[in-house]
């Protein structure tokens, strides 16, 4: 297929298409879309949008002209995303966290439901990334062995974590 291979972002791919890009250009021809076309996607954007955000919808577009020029052959102009385009990058984040005693009390209220208590415990226990933890199955935990498989990681990667003892408990 031209050696072009399937993005693993495609659905997020798609839907900030349709959320911030298909409203502005509708359903313009991709060889009329031109600079100022782009500023008008990027000024669509909400204010509050981390300059992450505004980079990953860059290159999205960016990408597809590529392929709107080859070898899809549907565009001559040059490409109407540049460099210059691209967001400086923001301040790094503060992040939050918490203490020992605030974790052990968020896993005993019993207000929140059993499997995301589950859930924040083996996310603090492990360190585990939400769509990690949220492509879990029962048959990646060997409680026996005290040991967990991930398959899904943000690397692509599978990863084994022993399980210490009273985690061992809680999933039992």
């Amino acid at each position: 297929m031209n050696g072009l291979r399937e993005k693993s972002s495609a659905y997020t791919d798609r839907k900030r298409l349709e959320r911030y890009v298909y409203p502005v250009l509708e359903s313009r021809a991709v060889d009329s879309i031109t600079e100022t076309d782009i500023e008008a996607v990027l000024a669509g954007l909400p204010a509050s949008s981390a300059s992450g955000t505004r980079k990953q919808i860059l290159s999205l577009l960016s990408m597809l002209f590529r392929l709107a020029e080859y070898p899809m052959r549907l565009r001559t102009a040059p490409n109407p995303v540049t460099k210059r385009m691209m967001p400086a990058k923001d301040k790094p984040k503060l992040f939050s966290y918490l203490f020992p005693d605030e974790v052990i009390a968020l896993v005993k209220a019993t207000s929140i439901p059993m499997g995301r208590r589950v859930a924040y415990a083996l996310a603090v226990y492990t360190g585990l990334r939400k769509g990690s933890l949220l492509s879990l199955r029962w048959e990646h935990v060997d409680l026996a062995n005290g040991l967990l498989t991930v398959l899904h990681t943000k690397t692509g990667h599978p990863q084994c974590f022993e399980i210490r003892a009273d985690l061992v408990d809680v999933l039992r």
